[in-house]
């Protein structure tokens, strides 16, 4: 109880040293990775850890993993943020080893480093620093490139019947995703892009949409708006920035029951997915 009565004060005191941002979603982006060490308080004792930013939305929430790397650990985080003022918890093990699961964590800091506390509920706590680490070079990384397109000149209806998918044979750094909402020509308001990888469930995302009336420049390396220009809402376009591993994913639609398909489409959705691998 004294340890979680700890960590809650350090968490006021975090909130109020960031009032003049409160409110704004952390700038946490997908794939960021940092790395540094945990320190016990009790015991002096000192484990590297590395974070890693899984998924991050406007609302502050966000998911990743903390790697305990001499302990054989890998652990689901899951918290929010505002500004870069950061509480969240350990909720599952990805890898289980000998890292202890029901740590609690406040950090504050900026793009380039975090530090702050960690408890463990009746049992530990220390404190735990990290430094932004660079993004790892794709192996064999290319320009931009088209990684799916499935789309088609004929008429189009909606809802598509079967599940929109692709395939990565090799980690690809996913970069823009565009759907196509035709609709009778009425488009559909702005919702959500995601992924799902279709072996684990693991799902990306969803990324809030931008969405446009005109068609944008789509080739490969293009500036895409940044802003919409409807209604009517055509063209759903995110721009994600998240790594995937080798492997099947489906393109998650929040407004299937808009999403442009034909014959020729195999009864998917209208999708674009781009990326550098």
């Amino acid at each position: 109880m004294r340890n979680q009565v700890a960590l809650h004060r350090y968490i006021h005191v975090l909130l109020v040293l960031m009032l003049p941002i409160c409110g704004l979603a952390a700038e946490l982006s997908p794939g960021a990775l940092y790395e540094g060490k945990a320190v016990s308080e009790r015991s002096g004792r000192a484990w590297p850890v590395k974070l890693k930013v899984v998924q991050a939305d406007a609302s502050g929430a966000f998911r990743g993993e903390l790697d305990w790397t001499t302990l054989s650990s890998l652990h689901e985080i899951r918290g929010t943020s505002a500004g870069w003022t950061l509480t969240f918890r350990e909720v599952a093990a990805i890898r289980r080893g000998a890292a202890h699961l029901n740590c609690e964590y406040a950090l504050i800091g900026d793009r380039n480093s975090l530090r702050g506390r960690w408890i463990e509920p009746g049992a530990d706590e220390g404190t735990i620093e990290l430094a932004a680490m660079p993004l790892p070079p794709m192996q064999g990384a290319e320009p931009e490139a088209v990684l799916f397109k499935l789309e088609s000149i004929a008429s189009v209806t909606q809802p598509p019947a079967r599940d929109t998918v692709f395939s990565l044979d090799r980690p690809a750094l996913i970069t823009k995703i565009w759907t196509y909402h035709w609709n009778g020509g009425r488009g559909t308001a702005p919702g959500t892009i995601g992924l799902k990888n279709t072996a684990t469930g693991q799902t990306f995302g969803p990324w809030s949409v931008v969405a446009t009336y005109h068609m944008f420049d789509s080739s490969a390396g293009a500036v895409w708006p940044a802003k919409g220009d409807g209604p009517p809402f055509l063209y759903w376009t995110v721009q994600p920035n998240v790594s995937l591993p080798a492997g099947t994913y489906e393109v998650i639609d929040s407004h299937r029951a808009s999403w442009s398909t034909n014959g020729e489409m195999g009864n998917m959705g209208c999708a674009w997915v781009f990326g550098l691998r």
